[in-house]
């Protein structure tokens, strides 16, 4: 039998950050896939260099899921 997996894509990012806080990983890559491109072009804005742009954009990504307490 196999495990049905929710459709984590319907739901709402507050949903997603509640779902993260209880260290689901599939909302974790959902918000990923959701806001990377975005954080990143922001960051190469700012920073004016992709590897920069690139380190700070891991580094939210990281704080997001170290903090989720």
């Amino acid at each position: 039998m196999q495990k049905e997996v929710p459709d984590y894509s319907r739901n709402e990012d507050h949903a997603l950050f509640i779902l993260i806080r209880k260290r689901d990983k599939e909302a974790f890559s959902m918000i990923y896939q959701k806001y990377h491109r975005y954080l990143f072009a922001l960051a190469l804005k700012y920073l004016k260099d992709t590897h920069l742009a690139e380190d700070a954009v891991q580094h939210v990504f990281v704080k997001l899921w170290e903090c989720r307490r």
